[in-house]
């Protein structure tokens, strides 16, 4: 495992100069062998570049689970990803339904203001 100061060395300076390709390569072998995968790691707080571009969004997607629901935090953004394997799950159509409606009760129960656009998507 890296020293924090190392992986963000690694991060900062390698890591922008390698070609897309190498990326996606990378990113398919870490996690085509994964079943599950969970952190509370927040992801960069400012813009990072890979292959001298800038990088706009962060979602995470994998085809080897039956479902995900992923949270991921970068650039001031918070991006919540659903992945469902619609063959596995009965009515996956309903999921983002029932965890939008989950996500404005535990902001309510926690005295959070919800966003107007959120309302808007439950019901």
């Amino acid at each position: 495992m890296f020293q924090p100061h190392c992986q963000r060395a690694f991060t900062n300076s390698l890591l922008p100069c390698l070609p897309l390709e190498t990326w996606r390569n990378v990113i398919l072998k870490i996690f085509s062998k994964h079943t599950v995968g969970i952190t509370n790691v927040p992801g960069p707080e400012k813009q990072v570049f890979i292959a001298n571009k800038p990088v706009s969004t962060c979602r995470f997607a994998a085809n080897s689970f039956h479902s995900v629901i992923s949270i991921l935090s970068y650039n001031g953004q918070i991006t919540i990803t659903l992945n469902v394997d619609d063959h596995a799950i009965p009515n996956a159509h309903l999921l983002p339904k029932f965890y939008l409606n989950a996500l404005v009760d535990l902001g309510k129960e926690f005295n959070v203001d919800i966003p107007h656009t959120l309302q808007n998507c439950i019901s």
